[in-house]
């Protein structure tokens, strides 16, 4: 199984998902010689459905369906270069950018919303991992 991640700055260096989607576009094309070696649609599915099973989460994340966890990101691509009204997954796979969220839900819960200071409770988690024994 093979799917598009980031998770440390070996990796990536700005952990930006657009940009690992677009450079794998682009190593696709080297590699092949052709334009549509990588097609966007395919490196967003290897960003979200594939990648989700490849780490053997593909039961409960990476497409909205129902029963698993309702985790979205909302692009704003207003004055982006790519008219999403003509084919949204290229305007997402080539104009999205972390500069361009404007709204993430995780687990259905709003945990980050442009302009507002939205951020989650991690008093909880942090006194469940002081608690939990060592091993």
């Amino acid at each position: 199984r093979v799917g598009l991640g980031t998770d440390s700055p070996s990796s990536a260096l700005d952990f930006d998902m657009w940009a690992e989607m677009r450079a794998a576009i682009m190593l696709a094309r080297a590699r092949t010689r052709q334009a549509d070696g990588l097609k966007a649609e395919t490196a967003l599915e290897l960003a979200t459905v594939r990648a989700a099973a490849a780490i053997g989460l593909g039961g409960e994340i990476g497409s909205l369906t129902a029963g698993k966890a309702a985790d979205v990101v909302v692009l704003d691509l207003a004055g982006s270069p790519f008219l999403p009204w003509d084919d949204p997954v290229t305007a997402t796979v080539y104009g999205g950018s972390p500069d361009r969220v404007a709204l993430t839900i995780v687990a259905g819960e709003i945990r980050y919303r442009r302009g507002e200071s939205v951020r989650p409770d991690v008093s909880a988690a942090r006194a469940k991992m002081i608690q939990a024994p060592r091993g």
